[in-house]
């Protein structure tokens, strides 16, 4: 199978922001007419999300709908975009037939460059955001990795290390993965020069590995983006971590920073997510809701109600 994205095997780095070129900008299903359609099916299940494109990079993205509505039914501002002055998310498109052959399709063609640099690739899931002229998408992070790929029109991708403490604190990222809280992740002007511009055009993307903060902002025109999202072993092994610290946080502890020491991360990681299967195990048992990750196919992900560009 041919790859629908360009994966360097040698380059190729699952915490190494890079760009990307692909084989998807002519693809039936990504054309605006597709999109309307298939908003019909997910907007009634909730799996929709849209905001006015006159936001800036401070705004809160998680009260961006709320409190800068489009002031137009779904469909309409969709079909419409050109003129809506709005973002509009199509998340979770794998919980429809049709795209969730198309994301497994797609991922499955680049699995074998990826999963030999970060293996146990699962939860995979795919986002389409349409946008209107010159909108704008609000700084935040999400927790899995992801390769954004354009597929109509132009803007710029604004990414920052994952790593860089100063940009994205421990604090932020256990409240983050563990209360799935954005509060503390906040954009900072001053930080900008520190961060990866792409600017992408149909064919063209970026990779972006989770826990990457990031914006966007549309040149003069309509923005069709497709986005193919995953966890990996180590993705999910840090997330623990993570959620781990803010457990201990709560309890009036001070934990290690994660990475601090790669031998107790292991361990307390190990740990953790024996006592998380086990958990999810007796839920089972009771009849009671739980979230499970270690599927091929995301259902409810985290963040799910959000997106990425």
């Amino acid at each position: 199978m041919k790859p629908w994205i360009d994966v360097d095997p040698v380059t190729f780095e699952p915490m190494r922001i890079q760009a990307v070129t692909h084989h998807l900008s002519d693809h039936p299903l990504l054309r605006l007419g597709s999109l309307v359609d298939l908003a019909k099916r997910l907007v009634p299940i909730g799996a929709a999300r849209f905001h006015s494109g006159a936001v800036g990079a401070e705004t809160s993205f998680v009260d961006a709908p709320t409190r800068h509505p489009v002031g137009r039914p779904p469909a309409e501002i969709l079909a419409d975009i050109e003129n809506s002055n709005a973002w509009f998310s199509l998340h979770n498109i794998q919980v429809d037939e049709v795209y969730r052959r198309f994301v497994g399709e797609v991922l499955d063609s680049v699995r074998p460059i990826v999963e030999a640099r970060d293996p146990g690739m699962h939860f995979r899931a795919g986002w389409i955001f349409v946008s209107s002229p010159g909108a704008v998408t609000p700084y935040h992070l999400d927790h899995e990795h992801n390769f954004i790929l354009q597929i109509r029109g132009t803007k710029v991708v604004h990414v920052f290390d994952p790593l860089d403490l100063e940009i994205v604190t421990q604090e932020a990222l256990e409240r983050f993965h563990g209360a799935g809280s954005r509060e503390l992740v906040t954009y900072r002007p001053e930080l900008e020069a520190r961060g990866h511009a792409f600017h992408v055009r149909p064919g063209v993307g970026a990779y972006m590995p989770s826990n990457a903060p990031h914006w966007v902002k549309n040149d003069d025109n309509v923005s069709i983006t497709v986005s193919f999202t995953w966890f990996s072993r180590e993705t999910r092994r840090r997330r623990a971590l993570f959620q781990l610290n803010h457990a201990l946080r709560a309890r009036g502890l001070s934990p290690r920073p994660v990475g601090a020491n790669p031998l107790l991360d292991e361990a307390a990681a190990r740990g953790y997510e024996t006592w998380l299967r086990t958990r999810h195990r007796l839920d089972r048992l009771r009849g009671r809701p739980f979230h499970d990750i270690d599927v091929p196919f995301a259902t409810n992900p985290p963040g799910s109600e959000y997106g990425t560009a």
